[in-house]
């Protein structure tokens, strides 16, 4: 999971600025805030903590989780899997199942 909180800074999804020494203030661009416009996001600008919630939320509004083992995300024909250019992932071990693009 903190492997995923640093993809989604480092990502071009969105634009950080430090809050403070343990928090960053998050200033998601057009496909990612749409994703968590989606799971009732309201706010332009949010923690990564709100961030992470509201993707998760998103996950499971979509069903994008597998019946059987719930921390494979399956995105292929979505806009998250879009974004994160992936076909699915674990939300156990991201690092492991995708390999996000960060550059």
């Amino acid at each position: 999971n903190t492997y995923l909180k640093k993809v989604i800074i480092n990502h071009r999804a969105c634009s950080c600025s430090r809050l403070c020494a343990t928090e960053f203030e998050v200033h998601p661009r057009a496909p990612l805030l749409q994703i968590l416009r989606v799971a009732g996001a309201r706010e332009e600008v949010f923690t990564l903590k709100e961030v992470m919630h509201y993707l998760g939320q998103y996950i499971m509004m979509k069903e994008l989780y597998d019946k059987q083992r719930q921390h494979i995300v399956h995105c292929q024909d979505d806009p998250l899997g879009e974004l994160l250019e992936v076909g699915s992932f674990s939300v156990k071990n991201p690092r492991k199942s995708c390999k996000f693009r960060t550059t």
